[in-house]
């Protein structure tokens, strides 16, 4: 099996949690609007509800983010060998150093969103839907 993983998953692996981050945001911040508008025009929808589904949907997208770069940086752990490798100038495209940083920058900032999501999913339900302060 070659070192090399490919692009797709390093990539899902790195912006992946990110993405589904925004998405899950994105989709709070809407539910909010549309509830707090006029009363004419409100959604009539459990709001808390749907962001918790969201925020769930959200932090599995970012599990599986993070198993994909766990399976990228795990494939590229021998860092030793990479280098010996790629100073010979015998390395692959894109060099191997490169796509074990990036895995390691996917790990960092998937905990990170992962963290932040987890967070907000629990305590957004407890507040009170167009409370102004």
């Amino acid at each position: 099996m070659s070192p090399v993983p490919s692009n797709a998953l390093l990539w899902f692996g790195v912006l992946g949690g990110p993405a589904a981050f925004t998405a899950d945001f994105v989709a709070s911040i809407a539910f909010g609007f549309a509830q707090c508008d006029d009363p004419a025009d409100r959604w009539q929808l459990p709001v808390h509800s749907w962001q918790a589904a969201f925020a769930a949907g959200a932090v599995l997208l970012t599990l599986a983010s993070i198993a994909a770069a766990l399976r990228v940086f795990l494939r590229t752990f021998r860092i030793d060998d990479v280098f010996k490798n790629e100073r010979r100038g015998v390395g692959s495209a894109p060099p191997l150093g490169r796509v074990h940083f990036l895995s390691m920058v996917g790990l960092f900032v998937n905990f990170l969103v992962l963290a932040i999501m987890v967070m907000t999913g629990i305590g957004a339900p407890f507040l009170s839907l167009c409370h102004q302060s």
